[in-house]
């Protein structure tokens, strides 16, 4: 257990030692971690300062939460009940119990986006990942035809090594916690907005993402993008942090 978390878990727990065993204030510190943690999780958190940003977004327990998009709604993104043989999404994006869009993920490295869970649905977009030595870039193709794509995501809190995403990184722990920012391009490679993730540096390397993001975008493909960025941190992580740097099982931010 790192540092960090230990700090965190000691300032959530008010029992007074004297009063109470040490086996069952452990036991009771845990639960309210997991509470707290956990129920933060499912909650959109507060509008961005930053009056660029018209989309936002983070993991929380049960899946991606949307804490802002198009319209300035929120949404969260959760597990479908398809079975893996089955030829239905990975998962779905909802808002007050209705299904926006839904997402199948291939091979960690491609997302494609249906207005439906029926695999026959309409197609919003995809959106491919790749990698040109070591560092992410993204690749958007609307059902309409525009496609859109990033620049790899450099750091901009310092210049701290790695100056940008990278999944040759060994100190997962010290090197990767940061502000790392992608800017967005249209076909012709006319800048039109950003992506953002902040990465803090606290077991488990929880993050925060944010953007300004053209209208096609700002909704199911943006979150299809955090997916895909998402789960590229996570095969970092797993890589190369040693096992304290890791999140709990159960605390799951």
């Amino acid at each position: 257990m790192s540092t960090s978390f230990r700090r965190r878990t000691r300032a959530l727990c008010t029992l007074q030692p004297s009063h109470c065993p040490i086996g069952v204030g452990r036991a009771v510190l845990v639960v309210t971690t997991m509470v707290l943690w956990n129920g933060c999780a499912l909650l959109p958190r507060s509008q961005p300062a930053d009056p660029r940003v018209d989309f936002a977004a983070h993991p929380g327990y049960r899946g991606l939460v949307v804490d802002r998009m198009g319209g300035g709604q929120t949404a969260v993104l959760v597990g479908a009940d398809s079975t893996p043989s089955s030829a239905g999404p990975s998962q779905v994006l909802q808002a007050d119990g209705k299904t926006l869009a839904a997402l199948w993920v291939s091979d960690h490295d491609r997302i494609t986006v249906r207005q439906t869970p029926d695999a026959v649905a309409p197609v919003v977009g995809e959106i491919r990942a790749s990698w040109e030595q070591g560092v992410m870039r993204l690749t958007f193709q609307s059902a309409d035809g525009a496609s859109f794509h990033t620049s790899r995501f450099k750091r901009i809190d310092s210049e701290n090594f790695p100056q940008a995403l990278d999944r040759e990184m060994l100190a997962v722990s010290q090197d990767l916690p940061g502000v790392y920012r992608a800017e967005l391009r249209d076909a012709q490679n006319v800048p039109v907005g950003w992506l953002r993730v902040r990465i803090l540096p606290y077991q488990g390397l929880p993050r925060d993402y944010e953007g300004d993001v053209p209208a096609a975008l700002n909704g199911p493909l943006a979150t299809a993008a955090v997916v895909l960025v998402d789960s590229a941190i996570d095969s970092i992580v797993e890589r190369n942090a040693f096992p304290e740097d890791r999140m709990p099982e159960g605390l799951v931010p």
